[in-house]
């Protein structure tokens, strides 16, 4: 309608024939009418195509780059507006280390979730939880007959705190042949330098004799387990020491494999009281676990500062449920699922996922190795793995790990001198397919 308009009016000023523009007009609508007709659409895409073939294969080839690149721009850019929108960044833990700086990977169990959410919801009257039901479940976690009691703190360092206020009386000892090591827990000494007046750093003998601790009796003798030097028990007069484990690394019960300490076994052997996480191995939600003798327990509770110490009570329920599934069905808990799984697994998913890295050009080399995966980084409990040793053919191996690290989600690996290693020991099979879309599909 406006180039009619535009039309009538040079026909006004310039004195165009009428005749003329009827022809213009008749001949315009012609060209709109053809212009929506199938026919010539298709014969406008089929000389398009004759143009790209056409094209010399350079330059094809820098078309279909500049494709490949603007698409992997776009995923980028998305990728780094998820990172930076979230406050949370998952992580696929292909490291090797179960224990890696930046987490785990290892979820907990759907029914420990679906237990806490009714706490964390909120519609729950504070202090409602059952506390007399909740203690006899975890009681019936214990070996039949114990003396013993369990509760449940808000971290590990909660726990070794809270240590001191079970004896009260006490002189607390730790063995200057083998003293807490960083890789144990960082905050030993610190804490117990601040819970009580003195740490006394004695020469024990292996196992601890009574005669060792003769001149600090009543005392509660310190020990930690880091995997690395075996420590011999042996039962001590309580009136004279009493035996406390910190175990970093550790199950609520026995999974006799793998060497792996527990609470429980520690217990069957002697010590008096235990403190372990109960995130990491025993595959509950970050919390610290206590056990004691009854009568120090029930001190614990009436301590001013146990309230402190003390786990929250959607924490407390969900570490219940979870100790209770390690009792009964471990295979549900994540991380415990990971540790059993069989080597040969491992090696069927490892062939499988480098035969997939193998068809991209972006990987120079791709092999499945046989090397132990651990729990944490001293290497001190070593796992049978599988992993797939890789090598870009532009990256340095130093920055493709970094990018690894800062993508989301976040893919944790491991240096193995020039080349990557991505271990799959503590990947649950579920991610297999995403390492292969990172690693063979946007790797460019």
């Amino acid at each position: 309608m406006a180039s009619y308009t535009h039309l009538m009016l040079s026909h006004e000023n310039m004195a165009i024939p009428p005749w003329t523009f009827e022809l213009l007009r008749r001949g315009l609508t012609d060209v709109a009418k053809k212009a929506t007709e199938p026919e010539t659409i298709e014969r406008l895409k089929h000389q398009a195509g004759e143009l790209l073939q056409e094209l010399p294969d350079s330059a094809a080839k820098q078309i279909d780059s500049i494709m490949r690149r603007a698409e992997a721009g776009k995923e980028s850019i998305e990728k780094w507006a998820q990172r930076r929108s979230s406050l949370t960044t998952p992580i696929i833990n292909a490291s090797g280390e179960l224990f890696h700086e930046e987490g785990t990977g290892s979820a907990l169990a759907t029914s420990v979730l679906e237990t806490g959410h009714e706490l964390l919801m909120g519609d729950i009257a504070a202090g409602m939880m059952n506390h007399r039901r909740f203690n006899q479940r975890l009681q019936k976690l214990l070996p039949s007959g114990s003396d013993k009691s369990v509760v449940i703190t808000s971290n590990l360092s909660s726990a070794i705190a809270s240590i001191p206020l079970l004896y009260p009386d006490r002189q607390f000892v730790t063995n200057a042949n083998s003293p807490p090591a960083p890789i144990d827990h960082p905050y030993v000494a610190p804490i117990f330098n601040y819970m009580v007046p003195k740490l006394h750093d004695v020469n024990l003998s292996n196992p601890v004799m009574e005669d060792d601790v003769k001149s600090l009796q009543p005392c509660c003798i310190i020990s930690t387990n880091n995997g690395t030097t075996t420590t011999k028990i042996s039962p001590l007069d309580p009136s004279v020491a009493r035996q406390a484990m910190i175990l970093p690394v550790a199950t609520f019960a026995d999974p006799e494999r793998f060497n792996l300490p527990s609470a429980v076994s520690m217990i069957e052997n002697g010590i008096d009281v235990v403190a372990l996480p109960g995130n990491g191995l025993c595959g509950g939600p970050d919390c610290g676990i206590l056990v004691a003798p009854t009568e120090a327990i029930n001190r614990l509770n009436t301590h001013p500062l146990w309230p402190a110490f003390s786990a929250n009570e959607s924490t407390k329920l969900m570490m219940l449920i979870t100790l209770e599934l390690e009792a009964t069905e471990p295979e549900l808990i994540p991380v415990r699922s990971l540790l059993e799984t069989n080597i040969e697994n491992l090696r069927s998913r490892a062939e499988r996922l480098a035969s997939r890295l193998g068809g991209n050009d972006q990987i120079s080399s791709c092999e499945v190795t046989a090397k132990d995966a651990t729990i944490t980084s001293s290497g001190s409990w070593r796992i049978p793995s599988r992993q797939l040793r890789i090598r870009h053919t532009s990256k340095s191996v130093q920055s493709w790990q970094r990018a690894l690290a800062q993508d989301s989600p976040a893919v944790l690996t491991k240096l193995d001198e020039d080349e990557l290693s991505i271990d799959l020991r503590w990947v649950p099979p579920i991610d297999d397919s995403r390492l292969g879309e990172i690693f063979g599909g946007t790797i460019s």
